[in-house]
């Protein structure tokens, strides 16, 4: 990945990071800005999926979502809508995704970027250091995420996805310390959905299978872009944890002319608790979300509409 954690391969059980620090200076600037849901240093998103859909709406997609979205945002939705509107039209295969490859990072991070390259920063960790330490407390935050191939049928989906998160945050410290975080999610999103002949009501759940791979912690700047050092704290710092977590949906559909829908979700179900690989290393607790969603849908055309 660029900047922060460089990947030298990609595969769906290894995503190995070798440099870690220059992310605050090295991440492309033309990549879409994102806020996320806070959690490390105003970093981490617990979400394993990267949806452009989302991302415009804030996250309030419950109501409409479909396909590749309602994998983790309304399972209900994976069986998709009606073909057309008729149940005897849809297709066994719905939707083959080869590939996806979502790429963001926020603001802080692509001004930070313009910085180091304007002022010969790169290479050199004076300037790095002085440059790092006059953008204390601002977020740095990037993300990659890779889906190979995926595929949705009948009322089954099965899409393997690589997510790769970093952030990065200068304190205010003599040394010039960054307070860091790396989270790599390795595995697959299988889900399933059901919806009545009239595809009024719709049921659906999906399961996230995989590895979670998480470093964090705080160190000097000049320590992260030495090669040796920087392999040392990353060895400290990471932690992998065996990862299982379920999402349950329910949508109801009103077949009227702005197709209004109601939906209710819980992501995380159940407060899943990822069990650390190495003994000794707490578990990770992820949090439950429960959503309540409201959403119209009126057609534009034959097979367009416009979702609210």
């Amino acid at each position: 990945m660029l900047g922060l954690f460089k990947v030298k391969h990609i595969r769906l059980n290894a995503v190995k990071p070798s440099f870690v620090a220059v992310f605050v200076v090295q991440f492309c600037s033309n990549l879409q800005a994102q806020d996320v849901a806070t959690k490390f240093g105003g970093s981490i998103s617990d979400v394993p999926i990267i949806s452009s859909r989302a991302n415009a709406m804030s996250g309030a997609v419950a109501g409409s979502a479909d396909r590749y979205d309602a994998l983790y945002y309304n399972p209900a939705g994976i069986a998709g809508n009606l073909y057309y509107g008729e149940n005897n039209k849809e297709p066994f295969v719905k939707q083959v995704i080869v590939p996806r490859v979502g790429l963001t990072a926020n603001e802080n991070s692509q001004d930070l970027h313009s910085e180091f390259s304007a002022n010969g920063a790169v290479n050199n960790s004076t300037k790095g250091s002085s440059l790092i330490k006059s953008h204390e407390g601002n977020h740095q935050y990037a993300r990659f995420s890779f889906t190979p191939v995926g595929l949705f049928f009948g009322n089954m989906a099965l899409v393997p996805i690589v997510d790769q998160q970093i952030s990065a945050v200068p304190q205010n410290t003599e040394e010039g310390d960054i307070q860091f975080q790396y989270r790599s999610l390795n595995g697959v999103l299988v889900g399933s959905a059901l919806h009545d002949a009239k595809g009024v009501l719709s049921v659906g759940v999906s399961t996230f299978l995989g590895t979670l791979q998480d470093t964090k912690g705080i160190a000097p700047y000049k320590e992260l872009v030495d090669v040796k050092a920087r392999e040392e704290i990353m060895k400290q710092k990471q932690n992998t944890y065996s990862a299982k977590s379920m999402n349950i949906g329910v949508k109801m559909k009103i077949p009227k002319k702005f197709n209004p829908s109601f939906s209710i979700v819980a992501r995380n179900a159940g407060n899943p608790v990822y069990e650390s690989t190495k003994s000794g290393k707490d578990s990770l607790t992820m949090k439950e979300d429960f959503t309540a969603a409201m959403a119209i849908a009126p057609r534009i055309g034959k097979i367009g509409r416009f979702h609210l």
